[in-house]
């Protein structure tokens, strides 16, 4: 059986270079930014060792941590693959890799529940009636050996994800294992509403409403993008909780987001995860006709009154299969060095013989020595597969 789908390609040493000295985007300027209000940035983690996201990586020393429900994070907790908006202070971009110091980080997963339906053969399966698309992207938990092949129907999973409002399906970028889930959770677009119920259908599972107070439920329309909280009662599910997916975003001088088009406006006004874009003046990197629906893009600008002000968009060719590529930077933990695999961060790694080191050889890999790690998921996203591997200097 195929346990991970679709196929996912090795990067070469060259290739991966980039992920230890994530380039800036263009088009932001150099130096240090001077606005004044900093940066605001949201995606997924694409580096740990403090936290990589859009191309900015981000001091979380001193960050406070908070998921969407308000409880306080470690930065421990924090694992790639996951959902975060950051805001930051000053950016700055003197130097090849793009930094600035997280002040909070808010992590977003967009599905809590019990598995439903796992397709191996289309590397899929379903949560509270919602399609998850497993891919070259996704990482599951290691509590989740073999990956993909360890879900079953039943298991109580979290997922972060790229979330498709046009065909309703959520692309994972990390899959957990979350057995004591206090409650479930969906992000998701209205796809029908019955008032007299009352219900909401979101995918293609109905929810009740009746339960949540009527001025805790906003006005809801086909087509919304809403956040709902839920329990199981009698082999239904009721909602405790509905409000809006959409982020009214504090003003900041920088912004960067990536993600997919959840709402179109008009031609250059746009939501990218319930973010509201003004890309009215924006350069556009690509064909500006497939910022459609569920498109992925790239955007780049600043925060007024709640609205990202675009300079660049940069719309991304899924057509192409995508290369996933990962950063760990920090002390080597748990090595084997029989089965060549280590920790960075609380993250497994594994290396072989392709694997390039720089500063140093693979037997001087030692428990404590602080490396940097470029790296693709590997066939099942439990571990990253070891590209290149740098050594701090003593």
């Amino acid at each position: 059986m195929n346990t991970r789908p679709p196929t996912r390609r090795r990067l070469t040493a060259g290739l991966l270079a980039a992920a230890l000295l994530i380039t800036p985007l263009a088009g932001c300027g150099g130096g240090v930014d001077s606005g004044g209000t900093g940066i605001i940035a949201s995606g997924p983690i694409s580096g740990l060792g403090s936290i990589f996201v859009n191309d900015v990586r981000f001091d979380d020393d001193s960050a406070e941590i908070r998921d969407e429900q308000g409880a306080l994070l470690t930065k421990d907790q924090l694992k790639l693959g996951m959902t975060v908006i950051v805001e930051g202070g000053t950016l700055d971009t003197s130097s090849t890799q793009a930094t600035s110091t997280a002040q909070v980080i808010r992590v977003v997963s967009d599905l809590v529940g019990p598995v439903g339906t796992v397709d191996a053969a289309g590397g899929s399966f379903t949560v509270l009636g919602q399609t998850v698309l497993v891919g070259a992207r996704t990482l599951f938990d290691g509590s989740l050996t073999g990956g993909f092949a360890a879900l079953v129907p039943g298991m109580t999973v979290q997922v972060y994800s790229q979330y498709d409002p046009l065909t309703r399906q959520y692309a994972a970028t990390r899959v957990e294992q979350l057995p004591d889930a206090a409650f479930y959770k969906i992000r998701g677009v209205v796809a029908a509403r019955d008032p007299q119920a009352p219900s909401l259908t979101l995918g293609s599972e109905v929810i009740g409403v009746g339960g949540v107070a009527g001025s805790a439920v906003p006005p809801v329309d086909i087509g919304d993008f809403l956040s709902v909280r839920l329990l199981a009662e009698n082999g239904q599910l009721a909602a405790t909780s509905v409000r809006t997916a959409d982020l009214m975003l504090s003003d900041h001088a920088v912004a960067r987001v990536e993600g997919t088009v959840t709402e179109i406006l008009s031609p250059r006004s746009f939501k990218v995860n319930g973010i509201a874009v003004d890309a009215a003046a924006a350069h556009f990197d690509g064909d500006e006709s497939k910022v459609v629906l569920g498109a992925r893009v790239g955007v780049l600008g600043s925060t007024q009154a709640g609205t990202l002000v675009a300079a660049r968009v940069i719309v991304h060719d899924d057509s192409v299969p995508a290369i996933a590529s990962f950063a760990l930077v920090g002390a080597v933990q748990e090595l084997d060095a029989a089965a060549r695999s280590f920790r960075i961060r609380n993250t497994p790694v594994v290396f072989d013989d392709s694997t390039t080191f720089s500063g140093g050889l693979a037997a001087d890999l030692a428990n404590g020595r602080r490396a940097s790690v470029a790296g693709v998921p590997s066939l099942d996203g439990t571990r990253i597969v070891a590209t290149q591997v740098t050594f701090a200097a003593p």
